[in-house]
C-alpha cells in the first residue's frame, strides 16, 4: 500500500511482528508506539472460526487426492 504525503513523496507500509515474550520485544514495542508516524495495531487472536489441525490435514488431503486423481491417505 502507498500513501502520497503532503510533499508528494511516496510512503510505504510495512508490517512487522514482533515477539514480546522477551523482554527485547517488550521495550521494541514500547518504543515504537510513541513514534508519530507508527500505527501500532495489537495482534489479534485466533478466533472460533480457526480450524483444528486435523480439519486443515484433511482438507489438504481432499485436494491433493483430486488433483492427483489417487486416494492416498495421509498418517497424520
Amino acid at each position: 500500500m502507498c500513501i502520497f504525503a503532503e510533499n508528494n513523496r511516496i510512503m510505504s507500509t510495512v508490517l512487522v511482528e514482533i515477539d514480546v515474550s522477551r523482554p527485547a520485544g517488550v521495550k521494541l514495542v514500547q518504543d515504537i508506539q510513541h513514534k508519530r508516524v507508527v500505527n501500532f495495531v495489537p495482534p489479534t487472536h485466533i478466533g472460533a472460526n480457526s480450524h483444528s489441525h486435523e480439519k486443515v490435514w484433511t482438507r489438504f488431503e481432499e485436494k491433493f487426492n483430486a488433483h492427483y486423481g489417487i486416494n492416498h491417505k495421509f498418517d497424520i
